[in-house]
């Protein structure tokens, strides 16, 4: 393998999400087919056609149905765009419960995904799927979607600067930022809100020239997104004209929107990524001093500007979610009090927030009364019926207040819900039926 080649972090992720190599542009997989849908509503794709004169079509790779994949396999969309003059190919994975329930999800778009979609998807589930922990999860359960490139050094760079460094041409389709824009605002989020359960509650993600690009959006155009999170982002370009433009927009008196910005850099990034980033453009934010401009800069220890990714987008996420976690103070008042955390949480976001189950759980082991975690229990199998997770939690509280009938039956659903799992979780599995030992020998 040439360690030089692009598409090797891309093949090495698919020994482990075979469906990944749908992305890949190169000979036709088993799991792609051809699925026939009319435009969709609301959005400018006006879709594919193999065929003259037949209806549009979409090209989608199906979810791959491997029993041993507990990483939801993407689907694989490819569309003509008609802002682009080309076709275009994102790639889509659901929450692990997407199917088992009616709710709606936000969105983390992912820029550079022939690169970087393999990184943000396990990001995503550790952080919001996770299984062995018993506390809250950091992030919400997210949808994932990934825009695979076509030419990024034109897509991503908001200015025509071909001349980089000693008059090489260097990036001679560069400056079509603008344009990326509105491919995203006019077609890709109608897509995948018209296709997919999804929130317009939408997270911006890219690396390098997609961080500038990210930056560039958040700056120009920041009503698209709801938060923003340029990774090592490129802000050196052209002149650093991103960063000449903040400071004389804030000379002037201007502001920037109050959303969510989250820049990370490794720390062993240096020449113009330090100056750029680090020593210019983030003071600028930072001294701002005022709550309505909610902006981070990460540092990730010991990485430079080529690796920093994988790490990234997991402590970029957290921050960009900083406001997620119910504080403990809130969860010792009970499930009034968190209720009324996510009611604002909901208000804040611009759509409904439910309780998640992790906080459910948590809240039921927090809570000194056994009536009053009983409720919690209760409630959490109520909003989420297809969770053994859910059962578990209230089967144990009713083996405690003595309802054996009760934790008997709940018990046994618990363990029929988690075989039914693409990867059953074999813990769950042992201390479920050592339960229903304990309760048939007493």
């Amino acid at each position: 393998m040439n360690p030089s080649n692009p598409m090797r972090p891309l093949l090495f992720a698919c020994h482990l999400f075979p469906a990944l190599l749908c992305a890949a542009g190169s000979a036709p997989l088993a799991c792609q087919q051809i699925v026939r849908y009319p435009d969709l509503p609301g959005s400018r794709v006006s879709g594919l056609s193999t065929v003259q004169n037949e209806s549009p079509q979409l090209l989608v790779g199906s979810q791959a149905e491997l029993e041993q994949e507990w990483l939801t396999a993407p689907e694989k969309l490819t569309f003509r765009s008609e802002i682009l003059g080309e076709d275009r190919t994102i790639l889509v994975r659901l929450p692990e419960e997407y199917d088992r329930t009616t709710r709606k999800y936000p969105v983390l778009y992912v820029l550079d995904a022939e690169y970087f979609f393999q990184q943000a998807v396990s990001a995503v589930q550790f952080g919001s799927e996770l299984g062995y922990d018993k506390g809250q999860h950091p992030i919400p359960e997210l949808i994932v979607v990934g825009i695979v490139n076509v030419d990024r050094d034109r897509d991503y760079t908001p200015t025509y600067a071909p001349e980089q460094s000693n008059g090489r041409l260097s990036f001679p389709t560069s400056g079509r930022a603008g344009v990326f824009q509105r491919f995203l605002e006019e077609e890709v989020f109608p897509l995948v809100e018209s296709r997919y359960r999804a929130h317009a509650d939408r997270t911006l993600s890219g690396w390098s020239l997609g961080g500038l690009f990210t930056v560039h959006t958040y700056l120009n155009n920041a009503s698209l997104c709801s938060r923003y999170l340029a990774i090592s982002p490129s802000l050196w370009w052209d002149d650093s004209v991103t960063v000449r433009d903040t400071r004389e927009l804030l000379r002037r008196g201007g502001t920037v929107a109050p959303k969510r910005l989250v820049v990370t850099l490794g720390t062993l990034e240096g020449g113009d990524m330090d100056g750029s980033v680090r020593k210019n453009f983030a003071p600028l934010l930072t001294n701002q001093g005022t709550s309505d401009l909610p902006f981070t800069l990460v540092e990730i220890p010991d990485e430079g500007h080529d690796y920093v990714p994988y790490k990234a987008f997991y402590e970029g996420l957290l921050a960009a979610y900083d406001d997620w976690i119910v504080p403990q103070e809130v969860l010792r008042r009970g499930l009034i009090a968190v209720e009324a955390f996510f009611e604002r949480l909901t208000n804040r976001y611009g759509h409904p927030v439910d309780v998640p189950l992790s906080v459910y759980r948590l809240l039921s082991t927090t809570l000194p009364d056994i009536e009053s975690a009983l409720e919690v229990a209760h409630l959490a199998v109520s909003e989420y019926p297809h969770s053994s997770v859910a059962r578990i939690a209230l089967g144990r509280l009713q083996q405690m207040a003595r309802d054996k009938a009760g934790a008997r039956e709940t018990l046994n659903k618990a363990l029929e819900l988690e075989l039914e799992r693409p990867v059953p979780q074999s813990e769950n599995i042992r201390g479920i039926r050592a339960r229903l030992r304990a309760l048939e020998s007493g």
